[in-house]
């Protein structure tokens, strides 16, 4: 019989880790080589980027076949984090597999802190204010609202900034007037603010401005600026200055990308094609452009590409087959980087499936079929529509299931009692190539009834008593459990010498006789053994209401007792397997001496 080793399993696959929200991360996994005894536990184990060490999860998670899934919770938002699992067998611990990083979402800031007024006067109040104690993400846009005491509606400034402290000066107040003043940041995640609750509001008062109070106002129309004096409340406008022409410094492109368009190359590329940004819109020389991509099926974080010169066209590779990706495209110039375009979507073309059918399972439905099941590849691994699958059986292809859908198959013209090695993969028909298969599962087919013993031998061992003797079937079709012997009287014999004679048994088949005995010749006895001995009791046999003696052994010999001498025996024996008892007896005639 085989022997096998039992170890510490292979360490597991992590084949994903997808951020849920700000705070969770789902995780799965596949078992590879459990060591010769059964996955007890996996343990996940995870730490931040920027971390020296994992930090094991308290609770071990129980092993429900050979995948498994997780969900990790109360994670920072906005981080990056690393996974590894391990499994546990009997035997021990497996070592970390693969690591995958996986960045939480984003999630609303608090509010900002500190917020207060470095400086004062009577038209202008500057504050300054500290970023959110939980940024939750990346924080660079800030909204400060203010009012006057009397009024109801808000003025708002969007306020740009990434600095610990943000500082704003608000202009054009009226003087020795009460404002309320408060600020909120938000957070950037995939093009999106995530706006944080307001801070609490300050109260300011200007200083005193006095009867006359003298403004600055800018003519938006032409740029012209006027000066304007109020006197008692009533506005003296004066005339316009001169023109001052002025040329903005240069900024980062206003505007994105046109006509982005997205066309598969292959399974595992995409071409990317666009138009270059208006040129009153660049504001300054396009250098390169940054294209991000993900796909739209997972949630998974961007990916992103920049090109070192400014070209229009690029492929993006090594992306996965048979999957939608989602595209944008930004401008950069000696500034900055503008925004990024309309999203374009394309899928990778098909490719054969990288993964393999799971829960394999092999059961005896007859002595001459097996039936298989099997779960579907999972879907990170399809690499397209999968149209059936191919089975191996002993390590040749034998079966074709055309049905996606069905996940079982039954295998026939199979022997009795035999073990089978079988592995499924899937197909993909459109590309008529085939996936990995399967790890090799075992089964066995159901037993049958026995084929016929052979050997069959009588010895006669006294007037009374016969020993038989045979080897066991050639072909077993399951577990010998024991034979059955039948015998009955047949005839009487009657000897022409008293000399001991000895002969050797023959066997019969079923329905068949041995012998060349001549047409009206005595017969002479060449069955079985005879000894003189013993005489014998005289007695009457009735030949024809005898009827046949069973009898049951688990030994491949039995001694007959209790016979009639010079009596000739039909003996039969058959064997028997827990599908029953043979359909084939082997027969034999045995004589009893006088």
């Amino acid at each position: 019989m085989p022997v096998f080793v039992q170890v510490q399993p292979a360490a597991p696959e992590l084949v994903s880790a997808v951020a849920l929200d700000s705070s969770s991360v789902n995780i799965s996994w596949v078992a590879t080589d459990n060591g010769n005894s059964s996955i007890l536990y996996y343990q996940v184990e995870y730490k931040l980027s920027d971390a020296p060490v994992y930090t094991a999860l308290p609770d071990r998670i129980p092993a429900m076949g050979n995948t498994g899934w997780f969900v990790i919770d109360n994670l920072e938002p906005a981080e990056l984090y690393y996974f590894q699992v391990r499994a546990w067998n009997i035997i021990g611990i497996s070592q970390p597999g693969n690591a995958l990083e996986v960045q939480t979402f984003a999630a609303s800031p608090s509010a900002p802190r500190n917020l207060q007024v470095p400086y004062k006067n009577s038209t202008a109040v500057q504050l300054s204010w500290e970023r959110p104690q939980q940024r939750n993400g990346d924080v660079r846009v800030y909204e400060l609202q203010y009012r006057d005491q009397g009024s109801q509606d808000f003025d708002s400034i969007e306020v740009v900034s990434s600095s610990p402290t943000t500082t704003q000066l608000v202009v054009n107040l009226w003087p020795l007037t009460f404002y309320n003043f408060r600020v909120r940041a938000a957070t950037v995640w995939n093009g999106e603010r995530l706006w944080g609750n307001y801070s609490s509001f300050l109260q300011v008062q200007t200083n005193p401005g006095g009867k006359l109070s003298i403004y600055q106002s800018i003519n938006q129309s032409n740029n012209q600026s006027i000066i304007m004096t109020i006197w008692n409340g009533e506005r003296l406008w004066g005339n316009y200055s001169s023109f001052l022409q002025v040329q903005t410094n240069p900024g980062a492109p206003s505007a994105a990308p046109q006509n982005v368009q997205a066309t598969a190359n292959s399974s595992d590329t995409i071409l990317v094609e666009w138009r270059e940004i208006p040129f009153s819109l660049q504001h300054g020389v396009i250098t390169s452009y940054t294209l991000r991509y993900k796909r739209t099926d997972n949630g998974e974080a961007w990916s992103t590409k920049t090109l070192g010169r400014p070209d229009t066209a690029t492929f993006l590779s090594g992306l996965k087959p048979y999957r939608e990706y989602r595209i944008q495209v930004q401008g950069i110039n000696a500034e900055g980087s503008g925004p990024f375009s309309d999203p374009a979507e394309a899928r990778t073309f098909q490719a054969a499936p990288t993964g393999a059918p799971t829960d394999v399972s092999i059961t005896g439905v007859s002595p001459t079929a097996i039936q298989v099941t099997w779960q579907p590849v999972s879907a990170e691994f399809q690499n397209g529509v999968i149209g059936g699958y191919r089975l191996k059986l002993d390590g040749r292809e034998h079966t074709y299931v055309a049905d996606a859908g069905n996940r079982a198959v039954t295998i026939g013209g199979l022997r009795p009692w035999t073990e089978y090695l079988v592995e499924v993969a899937a197909v993909n028909v459109g590309l008529n190539v085939t996936g990995l298969y399967s790890a090799a599962r075992m089964g066995r087919t159901l037993e049958d009834v026995p084929g016929p013993i052979s050997g069959l031998t009588a010895e006669v061992l006294s007037w009374s008593s016969v020993r038989l003797s045979w080897l066991p079937p050639a072909a077993p079709n399951g577990v010998v459990t024991g034979y059955v012997v039948g015998y009955v009287p047949i005839g009487r014999h009657l000897p022409t010498t008293r000399q001991p004679t000895t002969a050797q048994t023959t066997e019969r088949a079923q329905n068949g006789t041995s012998g060349n005995n001549t047409q009206g010749e005595e017969p002479t006895d060449t069955s079985a053994s005879r000894v003189t001995r013993d005489t014998g009791p005289t007695f009457d046999l009735d030949l024809e209401n005898a009827t046949l003696i069973t009898m049951e052994t688990r030994e491949t010999s039995i001694v007959l007792e209790g016979l009639y001498p010079s009596t000739v025996y039909h003996v039969q024996v058959v064997a028997k397997t827990g599908a029953g008892t043979g359909s084939t007896t082997v027969n034999i005639t045995a004589t009893t001496c006088k």
